[in-house]
């Protein structure tokens, strides 16, 4: 799907992360603590990365 998404040249939105994420938690509900680190992690890299958060 990702791939899919990806060569059609759309956006993909944090909504469209966000959603996809629940999906994948919803499906492996044992490993949320797992789903919810890598989570944080991703917004921390992205915020790190974005242009505005540099001087």
């Amino acid at each position: 799907m990702l791939l899919a998404l990806r060569d059609s040249n759309s956006c993909i939105t944090p909504t469209l992360w966000s959603e996809l994420a629940h999906t994948l938690i919803s499906l492996k509900p044992h490993k949320s603590l797992y789903f919810q680190r890598g989570l944080k992690a991703l917004s921390q890299l992205q915020q790190e990365l974005e242009p505005s958060s540099h001087p």
